[in-house]
């Protein structure tokens, strides 16, 4: 299907790389461990928290590691089509915005300000192909990624959420 994709439908297949790796990614960050309510915890509590925050380290290895086989499947020395390209700065827009933004679909709720920018990481695993690609598809990427956070930086909150 994959295979298809590309070539016919290459968009699509790049939104259904998205789709996937957002879900995944907001399961990730639903299977957060709660914070400990105790001050003193027991040796169980402790042993219980510890292994729920290595079973969350494990799910977002496994989340990069899926971005890794989506990323490779569009080709293995360059693009295996002309017409990826595009479609992939596109991809790679919206998953900057997404890391960038905190407005929760889902709910009226906003999320922490850049409680998504560890999907950065994800994206990430997309970067070989920019890298080989046209300097002017780079370019684009760096100014998004700049303004991103500049608007980041610039945001009342930022103090707030980072630095208090």
């Amino acid at each position: 299907m994959s295979r298809v994709l590309k070539k016919t439908e290459p968009v699509r297949l790049l939104e259904a790389h998205m789709a996937s790796l957002r879900q995944s990614y907001d399961e990730w960050m639903d299977n957060e461990p709660e914070e400990m309510e105790s001050d003193c915890p027991t040796d169980a509590e402790m042993a219980a928290f510890e292994k729920a925050e290595e079973n969350h380290k494990d799910q977002f290895e496994s989340l990069e590691h899926q971005a890794s086989r989506f990323s490779q499947s569009l080709g293995v020395t360059r693009l295996s089509d002309a017409k990826l390209a595009p479609a992939l700065v596109g991809f790679l827009r919206e998953g900057l915005r997404y890391a960038f933004s905190n407005d929760d679909g889902d709910t009226e709720d906003e999320l922490i300000l850049g409680s998504r920018l560890s999907f950065l990481s994800v994206l990430s695993k997309y970067g070989n192909w920019i890298k080989k690609g046209r300097a002017n598809q780079k370019e684009i990427l760096q100014r998004e990624l700049d303004q991103k956070e500049t608007a980041l930086r610039t945001n009342p909150d930022f103090e707030v959420s980072f630095c208090s």
